[in-house]
C-alpha cells in the first residue's frame, strides 16, 4: 500500500503554486522538467517539477488540458512519510490540510500576479478562521 497521497486540484498556474510551497516552508532543492520520484514503498510516479523534503518529494503532475486548453495539475506526496521532514506547523495535519494550503497559497499568487499586472494593488490579509481576504485597489482608492 502507498503512502503518496494524490489530489486532483485546480491548480492551473504551476509557477504559482512553487511559489506556494516555498512561502509555506518548503524550501527543499527544486526539480523541474519530466522526470520521476519515488515513495517509500518504491512506487514511481511521473512528475513536471519536484520539491525536495528531506528524502521525499512533492510532486506536481501534469493532469492534461481541460475543455479551454488549460493545463491542470494535481500535487501529490507521500506526506505521511515525510513526518519530520515537514514545516513544523504542518506535522499534525492532515493530508487534505496540507494540500489545501498549498492550493490556496497557489490560487492567491495567481490573483497577485493577474491584477498586480493590470495595474492594481494587492492587500492581502489572513483570518484567523484560515481564510485569506484579498483586497484589490486602483490608484489608492477602496
Amino acid at each position: 500500500m502507498s503512502h503518496f497521497t494524490k489530489a486532483k486540484l485546480k491548480l492551473t498556474n504551476l509557477e504559482a503554486a512553487i511559489k506556494a510551497c516555498r512561502e509555506l516552508g518548503f524550501t527543499g532543492a527544486l526539480t523541474e522538467g519530466k522526470h520521476t520520484v519515488i515513495d517509500y514503498y518504491k512506487n514511481k510516479v511521473d512528475v513536471v517539477a519536484s520539491i525536495k523534503v528531506g528524502q521525499y518529494d512533492i510532486g506536481f503532475t501534469d493532469e492534461g488540458t481541460d475543455e479551454n486548453g488549460v493545463t491542470q495539475y494535481s500535487v501529490g506526496a507521500d506526506w505521511m512519510m515525510m513526518g519530520s521532514y515537514l514545516p513544523a506547523k504542518y506535522r499534525n495535519m492532515n493530508t487534505a490540510d496540507i494540500q489545501n494550503a498549498i492550493i490556496q497559497h497557489a490560487g492567491l499568487n495567481t490573483i497577485q500576479a493577474t491584477y498586480e499586472a493590470q495595474g492594481f494593488d494587492c492587500a492581502v490579509e489572513n483570518q484567523a478562521n484560515g481564510d485569506i481576504e484579498v483586497t484589490l485597489t486602483r490608484g489608492g482608492l477602496l
